[in-house]
């Protein structure tokens, strides 16, 4: 009987961790952004990446990568490297990075489902190298608030 017992409690102690883990995402996201605001946090459904992006005066900086809450944030200034697009097919609203060799997307779908694409930056057509769906309970979506005039 002990034996079941204890498998009952691990399982449910990690629940509670993760959902005491989910209240902090807002916070620990809003100090990595400080002092400006929040644009886009998700984590993957794993939870073992995670995509930043905190609104710049000239852009936004972002993280796209492993959770590493001391992670250094890149920069994409100026409307060659952002794309923010809203209704558009199955989107209602998206956000392109342009990293140079790489193309960072995040999208909120009309399914409610919110989705992370890592693409090449190919000349006609990106390649699409990695695409993911993330957790809703980590998600906290700005991206209307912030780039809707």
């Amino acid at each position: 009987m002990n034996k079941y017992i204890a498998l009952l409690t691990i399982p449910l102690g990690m629940l509670l961790n993760s959902a005491i883990a989910a209240e902090k995402i807002p916070e620990m996201a809003a100090k990595r952004c400080a002092p400006e605001p929040v644009v886009f946090y998700g984590q993957s459904q794993d939870n073992s990446k995670e995509v930043l992006v905190c609104k710049r005066a000239t852009g936004v900086s972002y993280y796209a990568g492993k959770i590493n809450h001391s992670a250094v944030m890149n920069e994409a200034n100026g409307p060659r490297k952002l794309k923010v697009v809203f209704n558009t097919g199955d989107m209602k609203e998206g956000l392109l990075i342009n990293t140079g060799p790489e193309v960072y997307g995040i999208s909120s779908q009309r399914t409610g489902d919110y989705v992370f694409m890592r693409m090449k930056d190919g000349k006609s057509k990106p390649e699409v190298l990695e695409i993911g769906y993330l957790d809703d309970a980590t998600v906290i979506n700005n991206v209307r608030q912030h780039f809707m005039k």
